[in-house]
């Protein structure tokens, strides 16, 4: 049963034709609720972290990237919520005519210095954009956390993905696919 749950939703998120409805959306909350939830369970009750994790453990971020990415688009505005081990984000262009969600895992703890804290992590996720192309791909990345407040936070990435764009000839069906590779880099305030 799960099997074919999988193999559905992979055709779906796969196939050429467009997906009714708001599945951006969809997409995005279900990846957050899920992110939320696993934010307090990766922690026991009775364990506390250490002094220097507790200033660096900022769940909400918001600010602005920069570059070419599958987890940024040019110029974007950019959120995320993220927990211990996995995070969730959104990115939408500063003129509205991109968007995108992505899901990453730390896969190292945080590492500490007294002005520095960082932990890298991979990432997926997808591009929706509103001449009918979308970008499936993924990438690696880091946080890194400056100053003794830990509020400032720079995300460097970087990553490729698939671009599948509709061909510009109209007696052509499908889709022209395209791999990319790039970065980019975010500037955020964490609270």
């Amino acid at each position: 049963m799960l099997t074919w749950v999988a193999v559905r939703a992979y055709r779906r998120l796969h196939s050429p034709e467009p997906v009714g409805g708001f599945p951006m959306i969809r997409w995005f909350l279900c990846l957050l609720v899920a992110s939320w939830g696993l934010s307090g369970t990766a922690q026991a009750a009775d364990e506390r972290p250490p002094p220097e994790e507790r200033t660096f453990f900022r769940p909400l971020r918001v600010g602005l990237c920069g570059g070419y990415g599958i987890d940024c688009s040019w110029a974007s505005y950019r959120v995320e919520v993220s927990g211990r081990w996995v995070g969730v984000g959104a990115h939408a262009l500063l003129i509205p005519i991109e968007s995108g969600a992505h899901v990453k895992a730390f896969f190292l703890p945080p590492q500490h210095t007294a002005q520095v804290s960082w932990r890298p992590y991979g990432f997926a996720g997808r591009i929706w954009s509103i001449n009918a192309q979308r970008g499936t791909g993924g990438g690696l990345g880091a946080d890194v956390h400056l100053t003794s407040s830990k509020m400032l936070l720079l995300q460097p990435s970087v990553s490729m993905w698939e671009w599948r764009r509709r061909h510009s000839d109209p007696d052509r069906r499908g889709m022209k696919r395209s791999l990319d590779v790039g970065g980019s880099l975010s500037v955020m305030a964490a609270f």
